[in-house]
Formats: C-alpha cells, sequence, structure tokens
C-alpha cells in the first residue's frame, strides 16, 4: 500500500495526508483496505484528528459499516456539524431512518443546529425507507422551523408525493418550485411528472410534459413509467410511439426501459397479443431485452 512505501522512507502521514488517503479508500469501498488505514491512523495517533475522524465516519458510512462509524463518532473529543451531518447520511445509505431521526433528535440535545444538509439526508432516509407521510410531517417542521428547502429535499418530497398518491400536496409542491425558482431543473420536472402520472392525472402531466424543452430520454420514460404505473397502457403507448417518430438527437430514442414499460403496461392489463407483438419487436430492434421485458411478455406464453 501506499502508506506502506511512505513509512519505508521515514515519512508519515499527518492530518492533512489522512484524510486524503482516507477520502480514496472510502471510493474504492474495499472493507479490508479502508480498516487497514483506520489502524494507520490508530497507530500513528490520529484517533482524535477531527478532520481525519470526520472522513473516517464518511467511509464507513460508505461501507454500510454505521457499527464502525458509530465508535468513531461516540469517541470523538470534538464535534462540528460536518460530523453530525456525515452521520445522518451515513444511516441515510443503510435505509436506518430510526437511527437517523435518532442521531438527529441528539445532535439537537447536544447544542447543534440541523441545517439544510441535516434535512434533506433526514428527509432521504425516511424516503429510502417508505415512510413517506413521517417525510411530510419533517419538511413540514422543517419549513416551520424557517429553513430554506434545497432543491435536493425538493425533489425528494416531490417523490414522496408521486408514491403516496398525495396529489394535492404534490400541486401545492409544484407552486412551491415555480415561486422558488427551481422549475428549470430536469430532476425536479421529472419528479413533478410522477406526481401527475402516478396519479392518473393525464392532463395536467401531458401539460408539463409539453413545458419541458428539452426533453431528455429521462424524461419520456418518467412519463410513459408513471402511466404504466397507475394502470394505463393506451396512454405510455401513445408517449412511446411519440419517441419512436423523434429523428432530432441519437440519444433520445426508446431504449430498454421505454420498450420493457410498454411491455410490461399491455400484459399487466391482460391485453396479451400486444404485448407479444412489441416484445417481437424488441428482438428485431436491437435492443437487448432485460429480465422485465421478458418477464411479462412470458407470463402470457
Amino acid at each position: 500500500m501506499p502508506l506502506d512505501c511512505i513509512s519505508n522512507i521515514r515519512v508519515f502521514p499527518d492530518g492533512f495526508t489522512f484524510p486524503l488517503v482516507i477520502r480514496a479508500c472510502a471510493a474504492l469501498v474495499v472493507d479490508s483496505i479502508c480498516m487497514n488505514v483506520h489502524c494507520h491512523v490508530v497507530h500513528l495517533g490520529f484517533q482524535n484528528h477531527l478532520h481525519v475522524c470526520n472522513e473516517l465516519l464518511n467511509m464507513y458510512g460508505k461501507l454500510g459499516r454505521m457499527d464502525f462509524a458509530t465508535k468513531v463518532f461516540d469517541r470523538m473529543l470534538v464535534r462540528t456539524p460536518i460530523s453530525w451531518n456525515t452521520m445522518v447520511s451515513g444511516f441515510s445509505l443503510s435505509y436506518d431512518c430510526d437511527s437517523a431521526s435518532k442521531i438527529f433528535r441528539r445532535m439537537k440535545l447536544e447544542g447543534f443546529e440541523p441545517n439544510t444538509v441535516t434535512w434533506t439526508s433526514l428527509l432521504s432516509s425516511h424516503a429510502r425507507c417508505r415512510r413517506f407521510e413521517q417525510a411530510l410531517k419533517l419538511y413540514s417542521e422543517m419549513r416551520r422551523g424557517g429553513i430554506d428547502c434545497t432543491v435536493e429535499a425538493l425533489a425528494l418530497i416531490i417523490s414522496v408525493c408521486a408514491n403516496s398518491n398525495a396529489l394535492c400536496t404534490g400541486e401545492v409542491m409544484h407552486g412551491y418550485t415555480i415561486t422558488a425558482g427551481f422549475e428549470d431543473y430536469y430532476f425536479v420536472k421529472n419528479s413533478l411528472l410522477c406526481i401527475y402520472g402516478k396519479n392518473g392525472a393525464v392532463r395536467e402531466a401531458e401539460y408539463l410534459f409539453s413545458e419541458i424543452q428539452p426533453k431528455n430520454i429521462v424524461t419520456w420514460n418518467t412519463l410513459i413509467s408513471c402511466y404504466a404505473e397507475s394502470g394505463l397502457c393506451d396512454e405510455p403507448f401513445a408517449i412511446f410511439s411519440q419517441l419512436k417518430k423523434l429523428d432530432i438527437d441519437p440519444v433520445v430514442k426508446p431504449n430498454v426501459i421505454s420498450w420493457s414499460t410498454v411491455i410490461g403496461g399491455f400484459a399487466s392489463n391482460g391485453r396479451c397479443e400486444e404485448s407479444l407483438q412489441l416484445f417481437r419487436q424488441i428482438q428485431h430492434s436491437g435492443i437487448l431485452s432485460n429480465s422485465v421485458s421478458l418477464l411479462p411478455s412470458n407470463k402470457q406464453l
């Protein structure tokens, strides 16, 4: 390892070197290497160095080893908002919203004020765990506390509204998106499409879709998927047909997600012949089928 090479020439890492090395190890996501570096940290006496510890928290969060992250965190002599935010984010990545909430409450009890990063990570943890109602309550609490909503937090809540059939709340969020100046972000617009599409609000979804310029393949697939998930099949097929006719950008054309969604939509509605016809077309289109496109078709064979 690079650390061993450094040690052989009697030059040792310090509080500036270790955070960079730990960050690189976190990117590799290899348990043995990460833990070896942690051993070097302890051996060379940097286990109480603030920036080193913060990077260790981030590293273990990416590894999904929040048990180790918690031990490092509890032993820290000094913590900053970055330390707390890294812990909340780590629990979110591990789909552990209960622990994320616990560390969030502990943060406030110890006199640290949660900021927009903290709240966004907490919202993300509940969205990941599909605790949509709690996520909406947390968002309301955040806004009552005077915390500005980031575009990431907004996209999270819009996706929560889409997945919890909260159309009314979604419409309110749409209005806030416009007044807050976030309407130009692709992932926000795509999330708004999900709200209307999944709730069967076809007219609203198509109006929003027409307003998005230029449209990328994610935008097209979002509308197709949302219609299909709401139990429709003619509507996603109509959008799919429009996409097939486009000849302005080789990147914006039906991909395996587009085909699979429409095939699945027909299959789910018992329209077996149309599903199989599309499946035959995908075989001649040069696009490789995947398990999603094969499964609904095979059910009808």
